[in-house]
Order: structure tokens, then C-alpha cells, then sequence
């Protein structure tokens, strides 16, 4: 047997707990066995694996064959469960499992060999990112997927440099259609990994007044560009064989018909590299522009440049300018509290806060003007700045449609509830959002199998609120399909039985009976002949079964790394081109002045702002 390397026996050592000598020499000689390097100390080891652990020599606690590896090994059962367990945590255990001392660095590169173990590199993520598409799409039908690479220069490159990628889950693409409701929250939120790009999200509200995510996209930044000019795709130059599913990706189409083949399997040639392959795709019929982030999801949701979706930001220039070149006919709404913490700037007070919720929250034009009014008397500086903003993006009291949401909470929420998958790998952050989303159905559903009656449970508690509030009215019938309320403070107000409306105007923007609708059903339950079931006033979007229709499309799991299906692509996607930012990474998210208050003072001072915004209305 010849002789036994140095690092072995240091390896044999940190194995035998507390059992680590001075620094070995080896007999070139013999090669038979190795002893410390006093020889008054009986400590040996032979090749044939006996050892004598008795030392008499001092012992050094910092061998260097105790490598980064080697700490790697028996630190990844630690790393796998806490991929943030502090590095102090494992020098601690080392010095004490074993009595081995290791420095700081040594423990980094360790802990960050055995999270590529458990993960995958960076560098390796993006080149599987394609293989994870053609898994999303074979689990969940229906699902888009979209990938968009850097322009090359040369087009016969073998790699390809990522951009952006947009996916929409074909569950949550069909159970929002089954929410009805016609609002779309977007925002953004930056990622906390090497490369600093950014998380864009689509979500909307479901039955229940909770959050229903609906698309997701990772892009390098958040402007126009993206908003906008997002998704580019094209064909590979030669020859490709393209399978079945639809998944298209800049420099490679899958499962689109093409002049030359049919999609199912056949050889697809495209243009030669000489010629611009852009009029050959337009004429091939499978040929698109540049799709940006709304344009993919107003293909996923099937909305025309007449649609009248609402789409509600945090006031983004660049989203601001989509949604009215894409979307002209869409109502384009600004998050409340985003206009506020952009006034408070300037005018922190208070009151001036106040003035705002109170010009925001009122129902009707003619209480608007006169809030307004207020609000110029107490500043006129700041109502003016106020004006700038046209109150059809922010006033409750000019909204056309049957929603009141004055606050992009949803997207905040979807954006605090993803927060830890922001820091990893570009398919392990995908794949956080995707388990979350899994996850969050399941949760969905245990609560809807508790509620009890024909409305969801937001929806019965807001209406049992107004019940309450109905007593207060005094109710005059005009003997057709109109009855008059008088309230305190010259609160009078007319509801229509025939068409369902009030001129508070809460019924139509909320769709939940008013306080004067309840009371017009109980002044109609003196007519025995009426129809007296305030149920059937509630819009459909409450109900109880579009709510559990909404959840009853589930988002598949997927199956590992190795059991992808594999895309034959002749190029290889790379990460995109990182750079360094100044100072250390941030890992938590820049909170606002509001956010930093405490519950305490969000309770006093009504900070706290519900989604739904209709418990006191």
C-alpha cells in the first residue's frame, strides 16, 4: 500500500471528535506510517486504519488541511434546513464538535460551497431556465411562459444573454376570470441576489376581498421599457425541431406553424443570417413585435385596446404612459397612499393627510367640490398641488365601475408575502412564487369550507355592519320604484328598486346594498306581495360559489430538475451583466414613514386603511 496522503489523515482526525494533533510528518521511506512531529509522543496512525489517540505533544487547533471542502461536508445537513444561519453559529460548532478553529472567510466559502450544492449556481440557474419552462407548461396547461434574451450582434453565437422572463399560470389565469372582477393591481419590487433585477406582479382581488396573484415577470428594471417594450421573440436561424407545447422565446419558437413545417415535429428553416428575419416572420404568420408586460397579460386575459379594465399603481411614469397607449378606454388608478406619501414631503402634517382621505373616500362630485373647497381654505398651496392629479385617477367620487379600491394593497401584500424567495437563484425565486401560490389555494380553501351562508365572510360582515346603520333612516315610499331616506345632518338620499341604485352612489361602486337600500327592504316587508330576499341585491361577485369557483382551478406541483424535459435549443442563456452596487446589500425592504409608525399610532391616527375601504360606508 503506498503512503497515505497528508489530508486524509487530518480528514480521519476531524472524524474522531476532539482528536486533532499537531501538524504530521510523513516517512518517505517507508510510507508505512505517520507520526507526530515530537517523537516523545506516542500518537500515530497506520495506513491500516489503527490509530493511538494518545497525544503527550501540544496540539494545534488550526491544522490546514481542515479546508473549505472539507467544512462544506459537515455543514450542509446545517445549511440545507437555514440557508441563513450565521457564520458565527458554525465557527461555534466546529470549536466545539471538533476543537477545531476556523476563520471567518474559511467559514464563508463554506457555507457558500454548500448552498450552490443545495441550489445550483447562479450561472447554472439560467441555463436550465428554459427546461423549467417547458416543466411549467407540462404540469399546468394553459400556462405562458415567455423569455426574453439581450440583442447579439453576432447572430451565431452560441449564448444567448437573459433579460426578462414573464410567466402566467394557467390556474390562476382561469380562476381570475371566475373572480368577475375586472381589477388588476401592478407594481414592482426589487431583488435582493447578485443580480439586482426586479420582480414585477399582477394581482387582483377574489370574492373575499383577499388577493388573487395573477402574473409575475423578473426584469431588469422597472420602467417603461419593461412596462412596455417588454417580451421580444423571434425564430432560430437553421434548422430546429420544434415540439408541442406553445412556449416562445427570443431566438427559439416552439409549437408555432411555419412556412416549411407544421409544427408537430417537422424541421423548421428560418431566414438565413444575411437576411432581416423580421418581414419573413410577419410573413410566415407567426411573427410578433415586441410584447411588454400588460401586452402578454392583456393576451392572458383577453382585453382589446377597448377593454374597460381598472388598472390601479403606486403612479409609476412609465406604467402610467402603458396603460393609456395600450389600454385607452382602461381606468388608470393611483394608490391613495402613494399620493400621500408623496404630499407629506412637503406638507407632513396630519391634517393635511386627512383632508386627502376625506376628498378621496367621498361618493358623489358635488360632496368632492365642496371638500375640496375645505381643503383649499385650510391651504391653498397644496389643494393646488392636489388638482394636478386628475381626481379620475385617485376620487372614489369620479370611478365608473363596480369597484371602490382606492389602495394597491394587493400587490403590496403579494410583495411582503414573497419577500424571502427575492434573495435566491432566478429559478428557485420563480419557484418560491410558485409554491406560495400553491400553498395559498390550499389555505383559501380551509377557511372556505368554515364559511356559512350564500355570501363570502367579508361580504356578510360588511353587510350585517350596514344593517345596523339602517335603523337610523326614515323611509318615504312614492308608490312606483322610488323610496326617500332622511337621515341625520341632511342625509337624504333616493334609491331606485327597479334599477338598484342610490344617489350615495356606495351600491353602484361597491355592489353591496347601501344603508338606504337595507332600509328600503324593510320598509317593502309591509307589502306581503314583495320580494324580500336582500341576498339577490348583493352583486355576483360575493357570492359564496364564485368564490369557491374562483379556487377550484389548483396550481400543479412539478417534478425535480432531472426529469425536465429538455429543449433543443443550439443556444445557451447566461445571467445578465451584474453591477456591483456601492456599500452592502440591502435585505429588507425601504419602508415608508407611515410603515414605520407603530400599530398604537396607525390605530389613533387611521393609517391602517383596509382594501375593501366600505365597513364605515
Amino acid at each position: 500500500m503506498g503512503q497515505p496522503k497528508r489530508t486524509m489523515h487530518h480528514r480521519t482526525l476531524i472524524q474522531h471528535k476532539g482528536q486533532v494533533g499537531t501538524q504530521l510528518t510523513t516517512s518517505k521511506s517507508k510510507g508505512k506510517e505517520v507520526k507526530t512531529q515530537k517523537e516523545t509522543c506516542g500518537w500515530y496512525i497506520h495506513p491500516s486504519r489503527t490509530l493511538n489517540q494518545t497525544h503527550t505533544c501540544l496540539q494545534t487547533r488550526k491544522p490546514r488541511a481542515c479546508t473549505a471542502s472539507l467544512t462544506c461536508k459537515k455543514i450542509k445537513d446545517q445549511v440545507e434546513p437555514d440557508p441563513k444561519i450565521p457564520l458565527r453559529s458554525i465557527q461555534d460548532h466546529f470549536q466545539k464538535t471538533y476543537q477545531v478553529g476556523i476563520s471567518m472567510d474559511k467559514v464563508f466559502r463554506a457555507k457558500d460551497m454548500a448552498r450552490k450544492h443545495e441550489t445550483g449556481d447562479y450561472t447554472k440557474q439560467f441555463e436550465f431556465l428554459r427546461d423549467y419552462a417547458l416543466e411549467l407548461q407540462a404540469t399546468n396547461p394553459d400556462t405562458t411562459v415567455k423569455i426574453d434574451v439581450c440583442p447579439n450582434g453576432n447572430p451565431a453565437s452560441p449564448t444567448r444573454q437573459f433579460r426578462r422572463i414573464y410567466v402566467c399560470l394557467g390556474p390562476l389565469k382561469k380562476g381570475f376570470k371566475a373572480c368577475l372582477r375586472d381589477l388588476v393591481g401592478l407594481d414592482g419590487a426589487f431583488m435582493k441576489g447578485p443580480f439586482p433585477d426586479q420582480v414585477l406582479t399582477a394581482a387582483g382581488l377574489d370574492s373575499n376581498n383577499g388577493i388573487y396573484p395573477l402574473a409575475y415577470a423578473i426584469a431588469e428594471s422597472e420602467n417603461t421599457t419593461n412596462w412596455k417594450l417588454g417580451m421580444s421573440t423571434g425564430c432560430v436561424r437553421g434548422g430546429a425541431w420544434f415540439p408541442k407545447p406553445a412556449l416562445i422565446f427570443f431566438g427559439f419558437l416552439i409549437g408555432a406553424p411555419h412556412r416549411g413545417g407544421s409544427g408537430r415535429g417537422e424541421p423548421t428553416h428560418c431566414p438565413e443570417p444575411d437576411n432581416d428575419p423580421l418581414p419573413a416572420l410577419k410573413r410566415s404568420g407567426f411573427g410578433f413585435p415586441h410584447r411588454s408586460f400588460l401586452e402578454n397579460l392583456g393576451d392572458d386575459l383577453d382585453l382589446g385596446s377597448n377593454s374597460n379594465y381598472t388598472f390601479i399603481s403606486d403612479k409609476k411614469k412609465g406604467l402610467q404612459i402603458t396603460v393609456d397607449q395600450l389600454f385607452p378606454n382602461a381606468e388608470h388608478r393611483y394608490c391613495i397612499r402613494h399620493i400621500h406619501e408623496n404630499m407629506r414631503k412637503k406638507w407632513g402634517q396630519t391634517e393635511y393627510r386627512d383632508h386627502l382621505w376625506r376628498c378621496a373616500s367621498t361618493t358623489t362630485i358635488l360632496e368632492f367640490e365642496h371638500l375640496m373647497k375645505e381643503f383649499s381654505e385650510y391651504d391653498k398651496e397644496a389643494c393646488q398641488w392636489l388638482k394636478q392629479i386628475p381626481p379620475v385617477h385617485w376620487a372614489r367620487s369620479h370611478l365608473s365601475v363596480v369597484s371602490d379600491v382606492l389602495i394597491s394593497n394587493m400587490c403590496e401584500v403579494f410583495n411582503g408575502k414573497t419577500e424571502k424567495g427575492k434573495d435566491k437563484l432566478v429559478i428557485s425565486c420563480l419557484e418560491f412564487i410558485r409554491e406560495y401560490l400553491m400553498k395559498r389555494i390550499f389555505n383559501v380553501m380551509k377557511t372556505m369550507k368554515k364559511a356559512k351562508g350564500p355570501l363570502t365572510p367579508t361580504t356578510t360582515d360588511i353587510l350585517d355592519a350596514r344593517k345596523k346603520g339602517a335603523s337610523q333612516y326614515i323611509a318615504r315610499w312614492n308608490g312606483a320604484n322610488k323610496y326617500q331616506f332622511i337621515g341625520a345632518l341632511q342625509d337624504q338620499h333616493v334609491v331606485d328598486v327597479r334599477n338598484q341604485t342610490c344617489t350615495c352612489r356606495k351600491w353602484e361602486l361597491m355592489g353591496i346594498p347601501c344603508r338606504h337600500a337595507i332600509t328600503t327592504l324593510n320598509e317593502m316587508s309591509k307589502d306581503p306581495e314583495a320580494e324580500l330576499d336582500i341576498y339577490k341585491w348583493v352583486h355576483k361577485v360575493y357570492w359564496l360559489d364564485t368564490w369557491q369557483k374562483a379556487y377550484s382551478f389548483k396550481v400543479e406541483p412539478i417534478k425535480g430538475r432531472l426529469m425536465w424535459p429538455k429543449i433543443n435549443c443550439p443556444t445557451k442563456l447566461i445571467p445578465p451583466p451584474h453591477c456591483t452596487q456601492v456599500g452592502r446589500p440591502k435585505k429588507k425592504r425601504r419602508q415608508s414613514e407611515g410603515e414605520r409608525l407603530s400599530k398604537m399610532q396607525k390605530g389613533r391616527q387611521g393609517d391602517g386603511v383596509n382594501v375593501m375601504q366600505g365597513e364605515d360606508s
